[in-house]
């Protein structure tokens, strides 16, 4: 959507640049000369505050899943959910770490400080790097998603190593460009993905499970409270 607005805008200077050109002395149409090679050279910038206005309206029309969550599963049950997606994502020492956690995980649905009970979890594993559930603003680099997943590979994966590209169609942010779409296509070479927990909010919450185990994994996410999805 956000190359069809620039395209269009493109085409329009472009349109009314020859008309210019065509029709009017040439202190006129030098301006839209000028606007035309100025309109190409801040390309980049120009894409990504389009994919920012898209990116802002999506969020205004589709309030936080997190907030309008009315028919939570019982507390319990998602504290059972935890302990299970800890078992398909990571090793028997990470879990050691864990399970005594959610063990003794309390509900933060509600709470002042976190919000929600998935927060608070993915809060607590970022701050301990357990590379267990982890969250990128969606203004964030791909070198950002790189590093949490060499990560999460390395400390749960046997450091499995797997070959990501840099950037993506030439830019670097993760909006962008399907930028998670390809980093998947690198991982499922290993039979790895990544799972996406959906808090319809302007945030990617995601972690790494194995495509075998992937509709088991997207039934723990929803006795949590959540929709699972893919890129």
């Amino acid at each position: 959507m956000k190359k069809v607005i620039y395209n269009a805008i493109l085409i329009a200077i472009i349109l009314v640049t020859i008309y210019q050109i065509i029709c009017l002395p040439f202190t006129f149409y030098i301006w839209g000369i000028g606007m035309l090679i100025f309109w190409i050279w801040v390309k980049r910038d120009i894409t990504e505050l389009i994919a920012w206005l898209l990116e802002k309206k999506k969020t205004i029309e589709k309030p936080f899943q997190e907030k309008r969550v009315i028919n939570m599963p019982d507390f319990e049950i998602q504290r059972r959910s935890y302990i299970e997606l800890v078992k398909h994502c990571c090793p028997t020492q990470t879990q050691q770490k864990l399970m005594p956690f959610f063990e003794n995980l309390t509900d933060y649905q509600g709470n002042y400080n976190y919000g929600t009970t998935l927060n608070y979890v993915v809060d607590c594993s970022t701050e301990k790097s357990l590379g267990f559930i982890e969250r990128l603003d969606w203004k964030q680099e791909v070198e950002d998603l790189i590093l949490i997943l060499d990560d999460i590979l390395n400390k749960n994966y046997n450091g499995l190593k797997v070959d990501f590209p840099k950037e993506i169609g030439g830019n670097t942010t993760l909006f962008l460009e399907d930028v998670f779409g390809t980093y998947n296509k690198c991982l499922n070479e290993h039979g790895m993905q990544m799972g996406f927990i959906d808090t319809q909010s302007d945030e990617y919450v995601f972690f790494v499970h194995k495509v075998l185990d992937r509709d088991e994994v997207a039934k723990l996410i929803n006795l949590i409270g959540y929709n699972y999805f893919e890129k």
